[in-house]
């Protein structure tokens, strides 16, 4: 894979999702793929959380999981408080700008 994103086409970008296993069954961590594939990578890197920020993306607007919990935390606190589940409309996190 390294070899492939080293030849990159020009104004290609890469959308880093994850990697968790090879074709050969053996399991990665995600976090510490991404920085040798960044270093192999003639494009520049972008992903949609910011797990990946400072592991060799680009930065950007990124989903923030620590937002994600707090909200659903606020939720719970007010169902917990007796308030209906019906009640309380569907929620968005908003995004955090990096780089």
């Amino acid at each position: 894979m390294r070899q492939r994103l080293a030849v990159l086409p020009d104004k290609t970008i890469v959308i880093f999702l994850s990697f968790n296993i090879d074709r050969t069954g053996k399991a990665y961590i995600s976090t510490d793929v991404l920085p040798q594939l960044a270093q192999s990578c003639s494009a520049p890197i972008y992903a949609l959380n910011e797990t990946y920020f400072g592991s060799g993306i680009v930065g950007g607007r990124l989903l923030s999981y620590e937002a994600v919990g707090f909200s659903a935390a606020e939720i719970g606190v007010r169902i917990l408080a007796g308030e209906s589940v019906q009640s309380i409309p569907p929620q968005t996190v908003p995004s955090r700008h990096h780089g």
